[in-house]
């Protein structure tokens, strides 16, 4: 079996301090209400992309909107709090993005429940 490479390990160790950043450490109300999704990183460890949703209602754009301000104007925060939890030598530069394939994801799933239903109900 390939050893992981080190891109997949660090986006997993980033996913787990930003969701612990989230929850404890971001005072900007705006970015509290984020649940990261998935991140990845590029393989030279320059960037960062982080995917969110929103917790509750998947599909409020207004929410999402602020949601999305709210995470990237915390992004030089959180870089450097990740950095120094992880004790990275070059934190890589984060970006926020919505998350589109958890919105998919749940209703492929509805759709699948409904299949599931009985017609004679």
């Amino acid at each position: 079996m390939p050893a992981p490479r080190r891109a997949d390990r660090v986006s997993r160790e980033i996913q787990r301090e930003l969701t612990r950043l989230l929850q404890r450490e971001v005072r900007d109300p705006r970015a509290q209400e984020a649940t990261i999704t998935r991140v990845e990183v590029t393989d030279d460890l320059r960037e960062c992309t982080a995917w969110f949703v929103p917790l509750g209602d998947i599909d409020a754009a207004e929410k999402i909107e602020e949601l999305s301000k709210g995470l990237n104007k915390a992004a030089a925060f959180l870089q450097g709090r990740v950095g120094r939890g992880l004790r990275l030598r070059r934190t890589p530069r984060l970006k926020f993005e919505y998350d589109t394939g958890f919105k998919n994801l749940v209703h492929v799933h509805e759709l699948l429940a409904t299949l599931n239903e009985d017609p004679s109900e």
